[in-house]
């Protein structure tokens, strides 16, 4: 068998790639590493890079769950970034109050020097969110304190989707107060994709999402508490990429504004664009879009 893959850097970071899991061969297991014990301004990565460190006495700063932007180890030697990858089973978990204890893998990565726990028993100590800290998020739904009505429900929070009941309104959401309110019908839609699972082909009803060149389709993605459609050609065999993701027909008898965010990284493509079509149909069999 062969178990050979090549060790490179990404963005500084060492790693192993092009290795398959089933090419990984576990020689042993239930073993226990000691952490070395070090403050945040001893830590070097010219001798502790990939070293596993315990850091007492410490906060954890800069946001509101593991997998936030900016989020940091603070002790009273400094501060070091923590990265947690919002794809993650603990991603969402809230950030612990007070002193805590935090053990993790020491690594390098372009912005300098960050932290990584392995799961959440990691990070000891500390205390239960506070809903009374309005810049804490204690629920994990991206939204803080001061500005969720509902602090400790995920589902519940201004702008969320919801069900008001009534079949003749679209798109139902939740209001400042946490009232449920339904839109007009057929005043278009509004969509955030947060009910697509991260890492998985976007599938909604009434849209159509379809590779033309490749197998690479629209996927949800998860980062920061947002969810959002991604197209990707990462990792991908295929010579050329082509996806679509086509919603359903909307309502221009009444003015209208389209709006979108959207954001791009290792931009090496044509990118992205948006069509509009008055007589759209789709040719599954011939994998054909007909569009004016």
């Amino acid at each position: 068998m062969d178990y050979r893959g090549s060790l490179s850097e990404f963005n500084n970071l060492l790693q192993v790639q092009n290795l398959e899991n089933t090419n990984v061969e576990v020689v042993a297991s239930g073993k226990t590493v000691a952490p070395k014990i070090l403050t945040v301004s001893q830590i070097d990565l010219s001798k502790h890079e990939s070293t596993l460190v315990k850091i007492e006495n410490a906060t954890i700063i800069g946001g509101t769950k593991l997998s936030d932007s900016g989020i940091k180890v603070k002790d009273a030697s400094g501060e070091i970034a923590l990265f947690t990858l919002a794809a993650s089973t603990f991603g969402a978990q809230t950030l612990p109050s007070g002193a805590v204890t935090i053990t993790a893998i020491v690594s390098d990565f372009t912005s300098g020097k960050q932290l990584t726990i392995r799961n959440p028993s990691d990070i000891t100590g500390g205390g239960p969110c506070d809903v009374n800290v309005a810049t804490a998020d204690c629920d994990g739904d991206g939204v803080a304190n001061a500005q969720d009505c509902a602090p400790l429900n995920a589902a519940i929070y201004p702008g969320g989707p919801c069900d008001d009941g009534n079949a003749a309104t679209v798109n139902d959401q939740y209001d400042t107060q946490c009232v449920c309110k339904g839109g007009a019908a057929g005043a278009g839609f509004d969509e955030t994709f947060s009910s697509q699972t991260n890492n998985m082909d976007i599938a909604i009803t009434g849209w159509v999402n379809v590779a033309t060149k490749g197998t690479r389709k629209w996927q949800g993605k998860l980062f920061s508490g947002n969810t959002y459609a991604q197209a990707t050609a990462f990792n991908d065999t295929a010579p050329e990429m082509e996806t679509w993701l086509i919603s359903p027909v909307i309502n221009t008898t009444s003015a209208g504004t389209l709006s979108f965010e959207t954001a791009k990284a290792f931009w090496v493509h044509d990118g992205l664009t948006v069509w509009v079509s008055a007589n759209f149909t789709w040719r599954p069999i011939y994998h054909q879009l007909d569009k004016d």
